[in-house]
């Protein structure tokens, strides 16, 4: 006997959008979605219907729930991209408010012996 493609259970309508089962839990509490329980333990998702709300759902942006170790990946690259912005941003963030000219810009970045 083929299995019934017609209905996808949680876990496989999670995996065909790429979230987690929370999401698409809450995405039928929201009423996106329909989760149809046929029997006690038993809840599926209407392939057709999953299908029609990925042609029209927007560009969906990922939880970070979904994706944890995508989370800590980013953190990292916005840590490492932090360190080596454009040194300017540092005398900038560190002036007291105070007017300051542009060779005092250029001694804070490059040092007296670099100067023209």
């Amino acid at each position: 006997m083929e299995p019934n493609t017609n209905w996808l259970s949680v876990q496989e309508a999670a995996d065909y959008l790429g979230v987690a089962r929370t999401t698409i839990y809450r995405w039928a509490k929201e009423s996106r979605i329909r989760i149809y329980k046929l029997a006690k333990g038993v809840a599926r998702v209407k392939r057709q219907e999953l299908e029609a709300f990925l042609q029209q759902a927007p560009v969906l942006y990922p939880d970070p729930a979904d994706h944890p170790a995508q989370l800590g990946f980013l953190r990292e690259t916005a840590r490492q991209q932090s360190q080596a912005a454009d040194p300017i941003l540092d005398v900038l963030g560190s002036l007291s408010g105070e007017p300051i000219s542009a060779e005092e810009i250029e001694e804070e970045l490059y040092g007296k012996e670099q100067r023209r």
